[in-house]
């Protein structure tokens, strides 16, 4: 089932370049990648079983409820809107999906990954705005396929800035490495400057041999 590809895109995104799990093999709260890899699967499966509840039945002929980007041609070209049985099918969904959500939130916050993070932000962002359609197909404002094809575009616009942060991180990646060369090259040659003026100081070393016999001692001062 991929009701996870949406679900897990906050926890699988913090384990991009530049994030703590790839940087280092454990997180400020302590967990190594295994560990999240591990409750993020329990999550899925738990979010798997809430979304398979019968009481969503009546709209899994209208939308994808499990793998958003799974429409059929038929459901993306509906122009149907949601019927009173509907409406409560789209309601349970919504609070399946809800928890599926905060349980994701959850296996992030424990590992240390969450706060501060642009990926969350972005997380969030995409949620927000799958709610706010829920709500306009609830609200019987749009039909089913407008709402496949909003939710559709809310997906492509986290996408595109999950790249946008992406390439931040690259890049700020890339200018702290140019940083810490450059700072490494001054420092060299901050101590070869150093070391030419040092040795004009130095005294002079003056050695003394003195052959006795078959040997020869020699003295440095």
């Amino acid at each position: 089932m991929k009701t996870r590809i949406v679900l897990t895109a906050l926890t699988f995104c913090i384990s991009l370049l530049g994030c703590a799990i790839q940087q280092t093999p454990r997180t400020s709260t302590g967990w190594t990648q295994a560990d999240i890899d591990a409750a993020t699967a329990e999550a899925n499966r738990r979010c798997d079983a809430r979304v398979a509840d019968p009481k969503i039945d009546p709209i899994r002929q209208h939308i994808p409820v499990m793998d958003p980007d799974n429409a059929t041609l038929l459901q993306i070209a509906s122009k149907k809107k949601p019927t009173a049985r509907e409406k409560d099918a789209i309601l349970a969904w919504d609070a399946a999906l809800t928890l599926c959500q905060q349980d994701h939130i959850d296996v992030d916050i424990a590992a240390g990954t969450y706060q501060n993070s642009p990926y969350a932000a972005n997380y969030k962002s995409l949620m927000l705005a799958n709610k706010q359609a829920k709500a306009r197909l609830w609200a019987g404002q749009i039909s089913y396929g407008e709402y496949i094809e909003i939710t559709a575009a809310n997906r492509k616009k986290w996408s595109d800035r999950q790249q946008q942060i992406q390439d931040g991180v690259r890049a700020t990646e890339i200018q702290r490495a140019q940083a810490i060369a450059q700072q490494q090259q001054a420092t060299a040659q901050t101590l070869m400057l150093f070391n030419r003026a040092s040795s004009q100081y130095r005294q002079p070393v003056q050695t003394n041999c003195v052959k006795i016999g078959g040997q020869t001692s020699c003295s440095s001062y």
